[in-house]
């Protein structure tokens, strides 16, 4: 009986240790705004996702509206990103 993967759990990481990628999406004012607004509203429902330098790989526009607000720190998950295709994460609890 094989062995079921264990899900990655969030980390709470300081917004300041988290960079933007060299290349990636541009999202407009208006989106982010509105995502800032939600986010005020409901709180950050869902991660971030990062490689082992804090680069972001995927979650920027929260990343984004989290600075909007002026947020200290943001759930994240950290990709190890040297086992890439294998489905493996690194991360710790809440």
């Amino acid at each position: 009986m094989s062995k079921k993967p264990q899900r990655p759990r969030p980390i709470r990481m300081a917004t300041n240790r988290l960079r933007l990628p060299a290349v990636g999406p541009n999202y407009g004012a208006t989106h982010i705004s509105k995502l800032a607004s939600i986010v005020a509203r409901d709180g950050i429902m869902a991660s971030i996702l990062v490689d082992e330098n804090g680069i972001i790989r995927s979650g920027m526009a929260l990343y984004l509206a989290a600075q909007v607000l002026g947020l200290s720190e943001v759930p994240v998950v950290k990709l190890d990103c040297r086992r890439a295709g294998r489905g493996r994460f690194r991360g710790g609890a809440l």
